[in-house]
C-alpha cells in the first residue's frame, strides 16, 4: 500500500537533522548527518521506499544555506523540497527544550498538517540577479555610513559648511581644502573622501549591469510594467521582480499587501475591535522602497503618462489600467490629507499599501 511520508530537514552548515514521520503520525527516523547532498539524497530515497512506493514531501527553514539544497531535491525528483518562511512557523509557549532533532520533527509534523508558510524558490539566474542588487543596497548603505562619518568628523572639530546643499562639487572642494595643520585629521578626512569616491564609482558601475539586466527577456515585460506605475523605476522594478518571483502565488492583492507588510495590525476580541500600526512583516526592503515610491504622490508634482512603442508587449488596456490607479492615488492622498487631516506619514503609508495592489493586480492580468 502506497503512504505519504513527510520529513523535517534541519539544516545548519556542518550537519543536517532529519526527522520522518508517515501519514498517521509515526515517527520513521530520526537521524543527524553530514550536509553533504549524496548523503542526503541517500537517506531521502531510503524514505521514499519506506513508503513503498508513496510520495516524500520534505521541508526546511530559510536561512544562511540558501535554496541550492532545495533546488538539488526537487531536481532529482527524489520528493517535493519546500523551504520554509522560520517567523511564521507556530510556537509554543512555555516549551523551553530546543533541540535539532525536535525541530526535524516538528517541521514533518507541520508540513503534514499544512500548517507551514513557503517561500518561494527562485532558481540560479534570478537568485543571482538578486544577490547583485542587494550588494549594490549594502555598498549604498555603505557609502551613506561613510558619508555620516565625515560629517561627524567635521562637526566634532568644528568645521561647518556656509554654503547649500550637501555633497555638491561646491561642498566636496571646500572638505578638500581644509586645512588640518599637521594633525592627523587630513588624513582621515582623505582616507573617507576616497572611500565615498571609490563606492560612489562602484555604484555607477553597478547600476549600468542592473540596466543590463532589466533588458533582459525573461525581465523586461515584467519591467515595463511595474515602471509603468508612478515612482517605481529601474531598481523599484527589479526588486519587486526578483524578490516577489512569481506574483500569482498570491491569490488576492490583499494576501499581496499583507505578505509586504502593509495591512493594520489587530488585537481584536468579543465586540472590540482594535487595529493599530501596520504589521510590517515579510520583506523590508520592498516595504521601504514602496514607500519611498509612494512618496511622489504626496511631492511629486504632475506625472506623465507613460506611451507604449511599436516594440512594446503591453496593450492599451494596461495604460489605461495605470491611468485608472493614478487618479484613485492622487484622489485618496487629497482625502487622506486635506479632508481628514491626517499626517503626510499615514496617508503615505494607505498610499503604499494600495499601489502594492495595483502593482499585483498588473502582474497577474487582473486590470479589469
Amino acid at each position: 500500500m502506497n503512504s505519504v511520508i513527510y520529513a523535517g530537514l534541519d539544516v545548519h552548515k556542518d550537519s543536517v537533522s532529519l526527522g520522518a514521520i508517515t501519514e498517521r503520525g509515526e515517527i520513521l527516523l530520526e537521524k543527524r548527518i553530514a550536509n553533504n547532498y549524496p548523503k542526503i539524497r541517500n537517506e531521502l530515497i531510503h524514505l521514499r521506499d519506506a513508503g513503498e512506493g508513496g510520495k516524500l514531501f520534505c521541508c526546511y527553514e530559510a536561512g544562511p544555506t540558501g535554496y541550492g539544497l532545495a533546488r538539488e531535491i526537487n531536481g532529482s525528483k527524489i520528493g517535493r523540497c519546500q523551504v520554509v518562511a522560520p517567523g511564521k512557523l507556530p510556537k509554543k509557549h512555555g516549551n523551553r527544550i530546543k533541540t535539532d532533532r525536535r525541530d526535524a520533527l516538528k517541521l514533518a509534523r507541520l508540513l503534514a498538517l499544512g500548517d507551514i508558510s513557503v517561500v518561494a524558490i527562485s532558481d540560479d539566474t534570478d537568485e543571482s540577479a538578486r544577490e547583485l542588487l542587494r550588494y549594490r543596497k549594502i555598498r549604498k548603505d555603505a557609502q551613506k555610513r561613510t558619508k555620516q562619518q565625515l560629517k561627524a568628523l567635521l562637526l566634532r572639530h568644528g568645521k561647518q559648511y556656509t554654503g547649500k546643499g550637501s555633497w555638491t562639487k561646491n561642498y566636496i572642494k571646500w572638505v578638500s581644502g581644509i586645512d588640518f595643520g599637521e594633525s592627523f585629521l587630513g588624513q582621515v578626512r582623505n582616507g573617507l573622501l576616497h572611500t565615498i569616491e571609490d563606492l560612489g564609482n562602484e555604484l555607477k558601475d553597478m547600476e549600468k549591469r542592473l540596466e543590463f539586466m532589466a533588458q533582459l527577456p525573461r525581465y523586461v515585460c515584467g519591467m515595463e510594467k511595474l515602471r509603468l506605475f508612478r515612482g517605481v523605476g529601474l531598481l523599484t522594478g527589479l526588486a519587486f521582480l526578483l524578490e516577489v518571483g512569481d506574483f500569482n502565488r498570491f491569490a488576492t492583492a490583499k494576501s499581496f499587501m499583507a505578505w509586504i507588510g502593509l495591512v493594520p495590525s489587530e488585537n481584536s476580541s468579543g465586540e472590540t475591535i482594535r487595529r493599530g500600526k501596520i504589521t510590517k512583516a515579510g520583506n523590508n526592503y520592498l516595504r521601504t522602497l514602496l514607500i519611498e515610491a509612494s512618496w511622489h504622490y504626496a511631492y511629486g508634482g504632475k506625472f506623465k503618462y507613460p506611451k507604449t512603442g511599436a516594440d512594446s508587449q503591453l496593450g492599451q488596456e494596461y495604460l489605461e489600467y495605470v491611468r485608472r490607479a493614478d487618479r484613485r492615488l492622487l484622489t485618496k492622498m487629497y482625502k487622506i490629507s486635506f479632508v481628514q487631516k491626517k499626517s503626510k506619514n499615514i496617508a503615505v503609508t494607505a498610499i503604499a499599501r494600495e499601489l502594492a495592489g495595483f502593482m499585483w493586480g498588473i502582474m497577474t492580468g487582473h486590470i479589469e
